[in-house]
């Protein structure tokens, strides 16, 4: 995606029915790249709070917490 990206849309010498023709590849991948590091981030923030969690309950019992509004 890297290389292909910037020898297609910053090198002077890429012809532009090239440009034109890479264009959506590029849109696509670097969105599908982009989605899919949002999804680990997430998911791998969400496996540090699950395993940090002991026996899946809240380090403050419920009961001890503030009343709800």
């Amino acid at each position: 995606q890297w290389l292909a990206g910037f020898s297609a849309f910053l090198l002077p010498y890429a012809p532009p029915w090239l440009r034109a023709l890479y264009k959506p590849v590029h849109v696509f991948f670097g969105s599908t790249i982009l989605m899919l590091s949002v999804a680990s981030c997430v998911s791998g923030i969400n496996e540090k709070l699950f395993f940090s969690l002991k026996n899946g309950t809240a380090p403050v019992p419920y009961p001890l917490l503030g009343t709800e509004r």
